[in-house]
Order: C-alpha cells, then sequence, then structure tokens
C-alpha cells in the first residue's frame, strides 16, 4: 500500500466547506501522468481543475456530479489497480475512533454540541474527517432531527425543510 496517494478536493474558495464534483476528466481505473487534469469541481464563484500530483492508475472514489466536502478523497493514485483497491479496503475497514484518539474541533463546534448536548465523538462517528467544525455539529443535530441513518449521513446536504 506504499505510494497509494488519495485524491483529495482542494480548498478553491475560503468560504465553501463543500464543492460540486462536476466531470471526471479522465476513465475509471485510467492511468495518469503527474499533472494530467483528472476533474473539475465548482463552488459558489469558481470552477477549478483538479490535477494528479504523481502518475499512476486513478481509482475514482465518487461519482460525478455530487457534492463533497473540501479535504475529502474523491479517489487515489497509486502504481496499480490492485494496490488502489487494497488500500480503499484497508480505509474503509471500521476504526475505533481517531488514530490519536482525540477528536479536534472548533471551539465554536464545541460550544455548538455542548449547548445541544451531543458527543463530539458521536459527531465523528458520522464520517466527520479532520477537525469538526460548527457546521458539521449543525449537520449532525438536522441529520438526527430527520432521523437520516448514520450509514447515510455523510451523503445528505441540508439545505432546510422540505416543502
Amino acid at each position: 500500500m506504499d505510494h497509494v496517494t488519495p485524491l483529495v478536493v482542494p480548498q478553491v474558495n475560503v468560504n465553501d466547506d463543500t464543492v460540486l464534483l462536476v466531470r471526471w476528466s479522465v476513465t475509471q481505473h485510467a492511468i495518469v501522468s503527474a499533472g494530467e487534469l483528472v476533474c473539475e469541481v465548482e463552488t459558489s464563484k469558481a470552477t477549478s481543475e483538479v490535477i494528479a500530483d504523481r502518475s499512476g492508475v486513478l481509482v475514482q472514489t465518487a461519482t460525478a456530479p455530487v457534492r463533497v466536502r473540501v479535504g475529502e478523497a474523491i479517489g487515489v493514485i497509486a502504481p496499480t489497480r490492485e494496490a488502489a483497491v487494497a488500500y480503499l479496503a484497508a480505509q474503509a475497514s471500521p476504526k475505533s475512533g481517531p488514530p490519536d484518539g482525540v477528536v479536534k474541533a472548533t471551539a465554536k463546534a464545541v460550544a455548538r454540541a455542548a449547548q445541544a448536548r451531543v458527543s463530539l465523538e458521536a459527531i465523528a462517528a458520522r464520517g466527520v474527517r479532520g477537525t469538526i467544525k460548527e457546521s458539521d455539529v449543525e449537520m449532525f443535530l438536522g441529520a438526527q432531527a430527520a432521523g437520516i441513518p448514520a450509514g447515510l449521513a455523510k451523503y445528505v446536504e441540508a439545505t432546510g425543510p422540505i416543502p
């Protein structure tokens, strides 16, 4: 699993926590070169190209069009397809919490979670990667109120009440 690199959604606009994966420029399991355009993402204000940072086989883990969080992996680049599949299988195996045992959150997220009486560990278990933000707490609370199962919550974007 050495030399497998996640293809991560870049921060295109500082005001957006998510981007829309508009389209893939290469097919699933294609061999890509470093510097090659692999997909396009769109924010509320701009469209950006995602470039491969290394050469190898691209295995896509997101299907366009889909909204994804900034910093989330949408694929991996590996020396072989088998290496990529093994890496993804290892990533998908259940883990017992953050690698260092500490859940990281912003001060606003900690305050909002305390106000709502929910644990940061429960929010992290819903699929939040990296530091938990206040918006992650709000999505968690919205998912709980809507009765969305834990496995689907990371794929749902709360945009308001259903008319």
